[in-house]
C-alpha cells in the first residue's frame, strides 16, 4: 500500500499519522477481545477485508517524527496477536528511531516540553506496555530519561512550563505519570 496524501496526510482510516494509528490500535485491539464470540467465517472476512487492509495503511507509515508512536505501536500489537516477529521488531526499531529524533540522550526534547511529552503521549508509551517480558527495550535508557526530564521540567501542579508553543496550562498526562513511577521509579508532579 502507498500511501500518496503525504506526511501529515489522510488515510483511509484518519487525518493524520497519530490518528491512522491510534484508530486502528482501538479497532484492532477491540477485536482481539471479542474475535472468539465471532463465527470463523465472518472473522476470517473482517480480517482480511477491513483489518488487514487498515493495516496496510499503518504500515505504509515510514516516517520518524513526534506523531509515529501509535503507528509502531500498531506494527508491535500486530505482531504479537498475529505472532509475526518481524513486525514487532519493526515497531521495536521505530520505538528506538522515535527517541533519537524527538529526545537529547539525557532526556531533554529536542523540540519544546510540549511536543516531547506529546511524543510520548501520542503512542509511543504503548510499545513497553505491549511488552512487559522485554527487560531491555531498544531505546529504553533514553525513553527512562525522557519521563526523569519531564518530571523534572514540570511545574509543580504538573504543568509543562510554557516555552516556545507551551501554553501555561499544558499538562502531562496521568497514564505517563503513573507509568513513570510503576515502570521507572520516576517522579512527575500529578496535575
Amino acid at each position: 500500500t502507498k500511501v500518496a496524501t503525504g506526511l501529515w496526510g489522510c488515510s483511509r482510516i484518519a487525518r493524520e499519522q497519530f490518528s491512522t494509528g491510534s484508530t486502528f490500535l482501538s479497532l484492532f485491539l477491540g477485536y482481539d477481545q471479542v474475535k472468539r464470540a465471532i463465527a470463523p467465517a465472518v472473522r476470517r472476512r473482517l480480517e482480511q477485508d477491513f483489518l488487514l487492509e487498515l493495516y496496510l495503511d499503518v504500515r505504509a507509515y515510514t516516517p520518524i517524527t513526534n506523531k509515529s508512536g501509535a503507528v509502531r505501536a500498531a506494527r508491535v500489537a500486530f505482531g504479537r496477536v498475529y505472532n509475526v516477529k518481524t513486525e514487532v521488531d519493526a515497531g521495536l526499531k521505530g520505538f528506538r528511531a522515535i527517541l533519537e529524533a524527538q529526545f537529547h540522550p539525557d532526556g531533554s526534547p529536542i523540540e519544546t516540553p510540549g511536543y516531547g511529552q506529546a511524543t510520548i503521549r501520542e503512542g509511543l508509551w504503548m510499545i513497553p506496555e505491549m511488552l512487559p517480558e522485554v527487560d531491555t527495550l531498544p531505546g529504553g535508557d533514553r525513553y527512562r530519561a525522557a519521563l526523569d526530564t519531564l518530571g523534572a521540567i514540570a511545574t509543580p501542579p504538573g504543568n509543562q512550563p510554557p516555552i516556545d508553543d507551551c501554553h501555561a496550562n499544558m499538562w502531562i498526562p496521568r497514564r505517563t505519570v503513573d507509568i513513570a513511577s510503576t515502570r521507572y521509579g520516576e517522579s512527575i508532579p500529578d496535575p
